[in-house]
């Protein structure tokens, strides 16, 4: 049982540690924010308006 919890406390740090390196590198990154941001703001308007519409 104790190994099992090790193997997902440690899959999870890692997961975060990669996390945390993308958006390092992301907002280190004007072009790369352009790519990310875009799709974001885009599907935040969708969102938006699919609440305002229904």
């Amino acid at each position: 049982m104790g190994e099992g919890a090790s193997m997902i406390t440690t899959a999870l740090t890692n997961v975060t540690t990669v996390f945390n390196q993308a958006v390092t590198m992301i907002t280190g990154n004007e072009i790369a924010m352009l790519f990310v941001g875009i799709p974001i703001i885009g599907a935040g308007i969708g969102l938006f308006h699919r609440l305002i519409s229904h």
